[in-house]
């Protein structure tokens, strides 16, 4: 069981990595691109599909390890929106000065 809850939240953080910090990177390139709608549509697919996949895969039918999974994605997904909000509040500051 202890196993199960351990692999299921390194999965998990590991998936919440990839999913924000792919959704980061799509932000960012925005401005830069062609065709903005079919990044943002190509890459929200390619993220889902690579979490989805890699909870399917480490759950084995065991319910404790995919709700460890989806307890990491939120922990990864609670620190990213703090890490934005900070450069985002730093950014209002030096545009004022």
């Amino acid at each position: 069981m202890i196993a199960d809850v351990v692999l299921g939240a390194l999965v998990g953080l590991i998936c919440g990595v990839v999913f924000f910090g792919g959704l980061r990177w799509t932000v960012a390139r925005l401005d830069t691109t062609r065709r903005p709608v079919a990044l943002v549509v190509s890459s929200l697919v390619l993220r889902v599909m690579l979490v989805a996949g890699a909870l399917v895969v480490i759950s084995d039918g065991r319910l404790a390890r995919v709700l460890a999974g989806l307890a990491g994605l939120l922990v990864i997904r609670t620190a990213m929106v703090a890490v934005a909000r900070r450069e985002l509040s730093e950014m209002e500051v030096t545009s004022w000065t």
